[in-house]
């Protein structure tokens, strides 16, 4: 993919510092492999997300429970078990995730599969270029939902749309989670086109 974008193998791959046309380049590269894509999205905005003390650190431990959520299961559908490489964000203890982790199985109401987790820790970009492919294709899902000038960049995420995990033939709440999770919330012309 670097070598297609003239990018340095030495160099880090970074989704929001392509131009559209090496974005493409990106993405048409990704489509010729097999993975799978899990993504929760939040609307920090919204007033269900706004009224709740899930703020900052909390919301984002909250979000990477729903996310692991969906790999598990698409993990435990498949035999399969994973390596978890969260992106190493600033302000986040990674020992206090993996603790936030571990009390949420011990809860009954937790949808995590049990057996399915080896491990989990943090990546950054420069020590991984897994870690800067799904960089990529959180930026492709991202484009695909957020509008900016009134539009949205929904050809990346079209172009892995068979990537996208389904369930029971469902992508909604499997491939793409929504927060607030609310099906009336979805915005009519994303439900339509994915």
């Amino acid at each position: 993919i670097k070598k297609r974008i003239n990018l340095g193998a030495d160099k880090v791959l970074h989704w929001y510092k392509l131009s559209h046309l090496r974005k493409k380049a990106v993405i048409e590269e990704l489509a010729n492999h097999d993975f799978s894509i899990c993504s929760v999205l939040v609307d920090t905005q919204h007033q269900d997300i706004v009224n709740t003390s899930l703020k900052g650190k909390r919301l984002y431990f909250y979000t990477f429970r729903r996310l692991v959520e969906r790999i598990t299961w698409y993990c435990d559908d498949k035999g399969y078990k994973v390596r978890i490489y969260a992106e190493n964000k600033g302000g986040i203890s990674y020992k206090e995730l993996n603790a936030y982790l571990n009390y949420i199985q011990s809860q009954p109401d937790c949808e995590i599969r049990k057996g399915c987790i080896l491990e989990v820790k943090p990546k950054s970009k420069t020590q991984s270029t897994l870690v800067q492919l799904a960089d990529s294709v959180c930026g492709a899902v991202q484009n695909a939902v957020e509008y900016k000038y009134g539009v949205i960049e929904d050809s990346h995420l079209l172009m892995l749309k068979d990537k996208l995990y389904r369930r029971g033939g469902k992508v909604f709440g499997y491939g793409i989670k929504f927060m607030p999770h609310k099906s009336t919330l979805i915005p009519q012309l994303l439900s339509g086109t994915y």
